[in-house]
């Protein structure tokens, strides 16, 4: 929940698959899961989806929480570094 809510544009699952060193299966239930609670947003590309953190009003205050909790978090800081790395190879597939 921390990488897409710090990455706004989103997060294909294969790049967070990358990022959080865990198998796709376990990125996408958790990803469905996030959905059905409606603080996650799914965009069908193609074959891929991509997906953002939901910043309805009511998730605000909960997306706040995380971020404070997470803030001088080590392990947090890797992964959004971990996002740069990612992006340049954005045009290709995951």
């Amino acid at each position: 929940m921390n990488l897409l809510i710090n990455y706004k544009n989103g997060l294909y699952v294969c790049e967070m698959t990358k990022l959080l060193g865990i198998p796709q299966y376990n990125v996408s239930k958790h990803l469905t899961i996030l959905k059905m609670a409606e603080l996650v947003e799914e965009e069908k590309q193609g074959k891929m989806a991509l997906y953002r953190a939901n910043f309805d009003r009511e998730n605000l205050a909960l997306f706040e929480s995380i971020a404070t909790l997470v803030e001088n978090e080590e392990i947090f800081e890797d992964d959004i570094k971990g996002l740069e790395n990612i992006y340049p190879e954005r045009g290709r597939a995951c």
